[in-house]
């Protein structure tokens, strides 16, 4: 599906990315760096990991069909493909690049997200347990802290740490590969060759 009411597709589906992948960019901010607030926004950062890498496969895909079938009208009306090709050059390139790097963020955060939910559950279970005993001499014991009932709390820290570097990068490189995409698609839209 190329067309959609006789309108090619890709100038409607490109708007998606263009602000999908910042507002996921974004809400992965405040979730890495504001840990209160990942257990209000955490459904929302999966949702955009999903819809985000979507819409970038849809414009790349999309865009691809649009780029076919342009070089087949010019082609077909027996003018020289070069200058078409020549704008297209830098757009196609960051959408190849794009397709690659702003899925490759989603698997990290459902890993952030599925280690940051098994960190809370195990809060829960130490804010559940029983109080301490008191000791013969009427003095209760310090409450255990929470790493000390949680035995992988400390790899669970270390794997959490590694990842939200990871994903710092890779929200970088997609915020920049979006950029780009996008500037390059409209100075190849809105310049003519002599601006070149």
């Amino acid at each position: 599906m190329t067309e959609f009411m006789g309108l090619p597709i890709h100038p409607l589906m490109i708007h998606l990315p263009v602000v999908l992948v910042p507002a996921l960019i974004l809400f992965v901010m405040l979730y890495l760096f504001i840990p209160p607030l990942r257990r209000r926004i955490g459904w929302l950062v999966m949702l955009l990991s999903f819809i985000a890498p979507a819409s970038v496969i849809g414009g790349w895909y999309t865009g691809h069909a649009f780029y076919d079938q342009h070089i087949e009208m010019i082609t077909a009306a027996g003018a020289d493909t070069s200058t078409f090709v020549n704008l297209m050059a830098d757009h196609l390139y960051y959408g190849d690049i794009a397709v690659w790097v702003v899925p490759a963020l989603s698997p990290l955060l459902w890993l952030f997200g599925a280690l940051e939910r098994g960190r809370r559950a195990a809060l829960d279970r130490a804010g559940d347990s029983a109080p301490p005993a008191p000791t013969g001499d009427g003095d209760a014991p310090p409450p255990p802290s929470p790493s000390s009932s949680d035995p992988a709390a400390k790899g669970r820290r270390l794997v959490m740490v590694i990842l939200g570097i990871l994903i710092l990068g890779g929200a970088g490189a997609a915020g920049w590969v979006t950029y780009q995409s996008g500037h390059s698609g409209a100075e190849a839209v809105w310049s003519t060759p002599e601006q070149q």
